[in-house]
């Protein structure tokens, strides 16, 4: 409004004599440009000197919505953190459960060895002689595996219990065997050393091929449980040593039943 105050002052100050001598005040359309350039040069700095304020639209934002979107930032960084964690517990777990089946198989893969060469063993370190009575000639197997809960970590409460049974079980025949030796024939307590080893033997073959299968663990007596192709295979092939054992000394045994059972009658 100044500048078109200022315009027309500067306008209306300019004066021209109309036809007839009367005089009249008019605003000649020339001055009019002229009057707005003077008029704005001179309010302009007055103008650019005062503080415009602009008010600019925000949409407004509600606290709940900060909330919430804090809130699931919260949860998928716990829920990251929780699935890695998850993740490399898994893979610690598989890692020591692969571990300890393979230690529990080379262990098993040990006693049935040795248990075979008990089972061979017929007491004689040379020709059968009715001077001397039999003696063992090979030392009891030993399961290698120690019983503590690192060696079983995740290997299945019944494969933990059949293992941890073995020593157990050696000891137990180790005590048949002293006392049948003690108290009774020579020649009875190495068989029975014998039958009763070999059938430990099968059974500790049965659990590592259980634990092979649950595994995949390759089988290391996989050629030596098969039957020779050529007469003379002489290949060592504990588990059927094992087997041939308790068939044998069956039979033996069916054998010395049958005969007593024919003398009595």
């Amino acid at each position: 409004s100044s500048l078109i105050e200022a315009a027309s002052i500067l306008g209306g100050s300019h004066m021209r004599t109309v036809t007839g001598g009367a005089s009249k005040k008019a605003k000649h359309p020339a001055f009019l440009p002229l009057a707005f350039f003077t008029a704005f040069t001179t309010f302009a700095p007055h103008l650019y000197a005062t503080p415009i304020s602009i008010s600019v639209f925000q949409p407004p934002q509600s606290e709940w919505i900060s909330a919430f979107i804090g809130f699931v930032g919260v949860i998928v960084g716990a829920g990251i953190t929780l699935a890695g964690e998850i993740y490399f517990r898994s893979r610690d777990k598989m890692r020591e459960l692969e571990f300890n089946a393979a230690n529990l198989v080379v262990a098993l893969d040990q006693l049935i060895e040795e248990c075979a060469i008990v089972a061979c063993d017929d007491g004689n370190d040379g020709p059968p002689s009715t001077a001397r009575a039999p003696r063992p000639q090979t030392l009891d197997p030993v399961f290698m595996l120690k019983p503590d809960k690192s060696s079983y970590m995740h290997l299945g409460s019944e494969v933990t219990y059949e293992a941890m049974r073995l020593p157990y079980r050696i000891a137990h025949i180790a005590s048949i065997v002293n006392n049948e030796g003690a108290w009774g024939d020579a020649h009875t307590a190495i068989e029975t050393r014998q039958f009763m080893f070999a059938k430990l033997g099968i059974d500790a073959g049965q659990l590592a091929n259980k634990v092979r299968g649950e595994h995949k663990i390759p089988n290391s007596f996989e050629s030596k449980n098969k039957a020779p192709t050529v007469a003379f295979d002489t290949e060592w092939r504990p588990l059927s040593a094992l087997r041939e054992t308790v068939v044998r000394i069956n039979e033996k045994r069916e054998k010395r039943k049958a005969t007593s059972t024919g003398s009595e009658d």
